[in-house]
This record gives C-alpha cells, structure tokens and sequence, in this order.
C-alpha cells in the first residue's frame, strides 16, 4: 500500500508511538525482512525535522528564507535607512539592525546554552547604509557558524529563553525563523509607505496569481 512517490513528506502522517520499527517480517521465500514503509518511519525523522543537526533541511530552508529576506532589504533607498513612519517606532535601519542583533545575540547565544547578549538595535551598532548592510551579513555568517557547531544532543537540550521560558534549542532556533519572517513584513510595509517597489516574495505578485488561477 505505501506510495512510491511521495508529493509531499512534510505532510505525512506521523506514525503512532506504538509503532514497532523493528518487527520482523518475512517475504514470500521466508526470509527474514521489513516493509517498506517501517524503513521509511525510520529514516523520515531525520529527514524531514528541524530537530536535526546533521540534517541540511534547517540550513538549507533558513538559507533560502534568508535570500528572501535580503533582496527586500536590498531595496531599501541609501537615503532612507532610518525613515520610520513614527518617531517611536524601529527605523527601517533598526529593523535590519534586529533581525541581525537577535539572530547573533540571542538565539545564538542561547542555543549554545548561554544568556542573551542582545545589544539593542541602536545607530551605535552600525551607523550609514553600507554598515548596516555589512553588519547584517556578519551577525548572520556568525550565527550560522555556531548553528553548524551543534550536535542532535545539543539540540534536544533545553536553553531559558529572555522571557524565562525553558524551551529545547531545537525549537527556539525554530522561532528565529518567525521572528525574522515577522520583522521582513514590517520592511514591505514600511517600504511600500515609501512607494518603494519591492520584490515578489515568490516570484509573482497577487494580481499575477488571479489572472493564472481559474475562476467561475
């Protein structure tokens, strides 16, 4: 019964506790085997979680969030690099200065079971549209140098977070994804304030994706 080809692991159903992955069966000519299917439950774990170290399904997937990320901020005009729409709100230059500063000092400080060194995301840091540019490629090649140095052990281990949560590093460095993702909306926002064009995150824009999509 088990499928081939599968059009999409991420949405397998996961298989209950209960399963024995290491039942013996027998083929037809009575030697010893197992299906297809427990061999695949096996090795899906690894393959599909973020919980995995040696696995390059987080590097990869950040990886690419991250280019993302990076072509929105690359639009952003030299001379507005600290426009805010709100003298009490982040700048477009804080904004960029925070994603870099947490991604380094506090998901990367605390995965390797440390206190948060967050520095704030202040002028102070980088100052001017290059070195904001420069600081926020950096802190990135820092924190994935240190996401490459842990191991499956060192991920299932707990870190206290800056609100006092005890969390498995696994899954705060899962919230660094979200919390970048959140931030990228707020440059789109702010940017197209600007009347700044800015790129399609998947490559088309919704008007584009109406006029390809079948209606009644």
């Amino acid at each position: 019964w088990f499928p081939n080809r599968i059009l999409n692991p991420a949405r397998m159903p996961i298989p209950p506790r209960s399963l024995n992955l290491r039942k013996i069966h027998r083929d037809r000519r009575g030697r010893q085997t197992r299906r297809r299917s427990d061999r695949f439950w096996e090795t899906a774990p690894e393959r599909l979680s973020w919980k995995s170290a040696r696995s390059p399904h987080f590097s990869n997937t950040y990886e690419n969030i991250r280019k993302r990320t990076q072509r929105v901020v690359d639009t952003i005009p030299r001379d507005r690099i600290e426009w805010t729409h709100h003298e009490a709100k982040f700048t477009l230059g804080d904004l960029v200065r925070h994603i870099a500063a947490t991604e380094r000092y506090m998901f990367g400080e605390n995965v390797q079971g440390r206190e948060s060194r967050y520095p704030g995301h202040g002028r102070e840091l980088a100052e001017g549209y290059d070195n904001v540019m420069r600081y926020f490629e950096d802190m990135h090649a820092e924190a994935m140098d240190i996401f490459a140095g842990l191991t499956d052990a060192d991920l299932e281990t707990k870190c206290t977070t800056p609100g006092s949560v005890s969390m498995s590093k696994w899954k705060w460095r899962r919230a660094m994804v979200e919390h970048e993702t959140h931030h990228r909306g707020q440059i789109y926002l702010m940017l197209g304030m600007l009347g700044v064009e800015t790129p399609p995150l998947y490559g088309l824009t919704s008007e584009e994706v109406y006029d390809r999509s079948l209606h009644d």
